[in-house]
Formats: C-alpha cells, sequence, structure tokens
C-alpha cells in the first residue's frame, strides 16, 4: 500500500488506518461532555467505544454512519473529515 506523509501524521491508502482522518473526530470529541457523547452516538446509530476506536484512526466509518454523523455534528465534521478516500476534499468542492 502507498502512503502520504504529513508531518506528525500518517494517511495510508488502502487497508490501513486514517489518522489524519479520526483528528477532527478525536478534537470534537473531546468538546462534548460524557452524556452528550453517548447521545451522539446513539444519534448516529452507534457507540461511544465504537466513536472512539474511528477516532483513534483504528477504523473507518462506513459511507451512512459518516453520513449521520456529519448530520448530527450540526456542521462540525464534514464527509471529506470522516473518509477522505470516499469524499476527496476536490470531489465536493464542485
Amino acid at each position: 500500500m502507498t502512503g502520504v506523509t504529513i508531518p506528525g501524521r500518517r494517511l495510508t491508502v488502502g487497508y490501513k488506518w486514517y489518522t489524519v482522518a479520526g483528528m477532527k473526530l478525536k478534537a470534537f470529541l473531546q468538546g462534548l461532555t460524557a452524556d452528550e457523547k453517548r447521545e451522539f452516538a446513539r444519534r448516529c446509530g452507534t457507540t461511544y467505544l465504537y466513536l472512539k476506536q474511528l477516532s483513534g484512526g483504528h477504523a473507518r466509518p462506513g459511507p451512512a454512519l459518516a453520513r449521520m454523523m456529519v448530520k448530527h455534528s450540526e456542521g462540525a465534521l464534514s464527509l471529506t473529515d470522516l473518509r477522505p478516500d470516499v469524499w476527496p476534499a476536490r470531489m465536493l468542492s464542485w
């Protein structure tokens, strides 16, 4: 698999993890209380533990979950933040 190196960060294309994509989610979750995190996860149809895996770069949200996360984050997250491999910034700027 090929990788793109950004100083201090790793973005690997293929079956590896997306460290850069998880950074925005991690920052978003850190701004929520424990109850707000659980409520956000519930609204998105997942668990807080899975959101934590996503924010750590250990998993990637599927397209449906990514859309729910964007919807319920009220603009704090974008599809490009969560899945740059599916929705590159240049594709969404048309």
